[in-house]
């Protein structure tokens, strides 16, 4: 699959997040805070935040961005809503790190300086240099029939004896990949929203958005651009909100409303589209589609095509969508309320 002239480019999660935090106003986050619940907006309009520290924040909107063990979503949807939790999705990753210089004697150097995929029944393996090429990262998929049987961690420790019994089978490559790991691995559950998608992002003037909204297992290495596609929506139309004001006749309340339901209109089903997507591809990687089964060539066109759709989306698009249905329902309040007026 050609990727452009400069091929696939990636950056370290540090080094993103300490360019974004030099964009940020400062006084802006407080650290160390957990939600316990929230309180419908009162006679001002405000949701009112309460913190496990006994702490209050009143706020014009929330956006719970928090994870795809989101909080605000379990409040939103409801503690007893499936919809507020993930599911494990019988899949989990053997996670390690080679030093480049015991993979490259072994694998050489066409093996070690690119990303490579290696497919086969019920297990898949991706590995990619991290680091300034210092290290080859190893990420090895199985499926598991078993249930994850650690309910409030994610990660649990393994062996490489495990994942080397598990990637018995694979050809020679592969055996010598896992081969290489150290001793002592971690093995990452992948949990998604598929099972049990969430029936909306909003609800009142609260919101959800990235994995709290529609957490999607790894297979496409997109849930952070969808999140920043969330991002871009919510910005533009709070932005649009708050300049639009009382000027529409319409409490500022109901215009933030209006906006975060637009967002829910734009978002919601190419979201949806991700994680579903994203469970299928996970699954024939490992030759478990019964119409693609182990056949190259059906496997290249469905990644061509699923990727393509998420690359190649048209985002100046989606942001004008997004401002015609804030558009239409801001219209839609101002005249209900020139026809409450007018009516008495």
């Amino acid at each position: 699959m050609y990727l452009g002239e400069r091929g696939f480019e990636g950056c370290h999660r540090a080094d993103f997040l300490e360019e974004l935090i030099k964009m940020m106003p400062k006084d802006t986050i407080r650290f160390r805070k957990s939600l316990d619940s929230y309180d419908d907006p009162g006679d001002d309009g405000r949701v009112r935040l309460r913190f496990t520290d006994g702490s209050t924040v009143d706020t014009d909107v929330v956006i719970g961005c928090d994870g795809i063990r989101s909080r605000v979503k379990q409040l939103m949807l409801g503690l007893h809503e499936p919809g507020a939790y993930p599911t494990y999705t019988h899949k989990f990753a053997f996670r390690g790190l080679v030093p480049m210089t015991t993979a490259k004697p072994v694998l050489g150097i066409e093996k070690t300086e690119t990303r490579h995929m290696y497919l086969g029944q019920d297990g898949h393996a991706l590995t990619f240099p991290v680091a300034g090429g210092n290290f080859l990262n190893v990420v090895a998929f199985v499926t598991d029939e078993n249930d994850w049987p650690h309910p409030v961690k994610f990660t649990a420790p393994a062996t490489k004896t495990e994942a080397v019994k598990a990637f018995a089978g694979f050809n020679t490559t592969v055996q010598a990949i896992i081969d290489l790991l150290p001793d002592q691995l971690d093995k990452w559950a992948i949990f998604d929203t598929y099972d049990h998608p969430p029936p909306t992002f909003v609800k009142g003037n609260v919101c959800i958005a990235g994995d709290a909204a529609h957490a999607a297992a790894p297979y496409h290495g997109a849930g952070a651009g969808f999140a920043i596609e969330d991002g871009a929506v919510l910005a533009q139309l709070l932005a649009t909100a708050g300049s639009t004001g009382n000027g529409s006749g319409v409490d500022m309340s109901k215009t933030i409303h209006a906006a975060l339901e637009a967002y829910n209109a734009v978002r919601i089903e190419r979201a949806r589209w991700l994680v579903e997507t994203s469970r299928f591809v996970g699954e024939m990687y490992e030759w478990q589609n019964t119409n693609v089964g182990s056949d190259a060539g059906k496997l290249a066109e469905e990644i061509e095509w699923r990727s393509r759709k998420i690359w190649d989306y048209d985002i100046d698009a989606m942001m004008i969508g997004a401002l015609g249905e804030f558009e239409t329902r801001l219209d839609a309040l101002s005249n209900t309320k020139n026809v409450v007026v007018n009516g008495f």
